[in-house]
């Protein structure tokens, strides 16, 4: 292949697909893990579940809390409407779907409540946080959205492929088809073309940072589920 053919690839590439390359091996790691297999074929014992649901109550929390800066970090009005709605929906269906899957599974309000978040799931939810908010209450929302992106995305990209799975378990069900719907996929799809619009024209170090930090996002995203198995 010619040079100027080399070239005309490397910008007609999306910025957002150099994020996902960069973030290999993490990124199949977390979006085919042993967690969404079993989820898929109702293999995964319920105590693994459980853990799962506890420490990623903890994270979602964090992730409203990042969606929040990102809102604020929007340019405008039309940017700031589908991030909303997506608080919108951790603070509302995804809430429910916990307190729902705790009942169903005999989880105790205290013990949901009370349980502290694991090293994995504190070192997530930093990232994720501090990405957004710029560690030192300086965010940037081209670190909003990366952190943002990478968190959605690795769900809808193992939940998709799944999502006419039918596991007998009514909580794995759901927690598949909210990640599988429609109305996930397009936003996942928006915020791919807003990273990509937002990143356009940032010089190469700042990118590479991007790239850094989706590619520590994805990391922590595959040990989030690894640590679920974990006594």
């Amino acid at each position: 292949m010619s040079s100027s053919n080399n070239e005309n690839e490397i910008t007609t590439t999306r910025f957002t697909e150099r994020l996902r390359d960069g973030a290999e091996p993490f990124w199949t790691q977390a979006t085919t893990h042993r967690f969404t297999r079993q989820l898929a074929d109702g293999s995964l014992p319920d105590e693994v579940f459980i853990r799962y649901l506890i420490q990623d109550y903890h994270y979602v929390d964090c992730l409203a809390q990042a969606v929040g800066f990102a809102v604020a970090l929007a340019p405008d009005i039309a940017t700031r409407r589908p991030l909303a709605g997506f608080l919108s929906v951790l603070t509302n269906a995804e809430n429910d779907f916990f307190l729902k899957s705790f009942e169903r599974l005999g989880v105790p309000e205290a013990t949901w409540r009370n349980t502290p978040p694991s090293p994995v799931t504190q070192a997530i939810s930093d990232a994720i946080v501090g990405g957004a908010s710029g560690y030192a209450g300086s965010g940037q929302y081209p670190e909003a959205m990366t952190v943002l992106l990478c968190s959605e995305w690795v769900y809808q990209a193992w939940a998709e492929p799944v999502a006419n799975a039918k596991p007998p378990q009514p909580q794995y069900r759901e927690w598949i088809e909210l990640h599988a719907t429609a109305e996930f996929v397009g936003f996942v799809e928006w915020l791919r073309e807003e990273t990509d619009r937002a990143c356009e024209g940032l010089d190469a170090e700042r990118r590479a940072g991007l790239v850094a930090l989706f590619r520590k996002v994805t990391e922590l995203e595959a040990a989030f589920f690894e640590d679920a198995f974990t006594k």
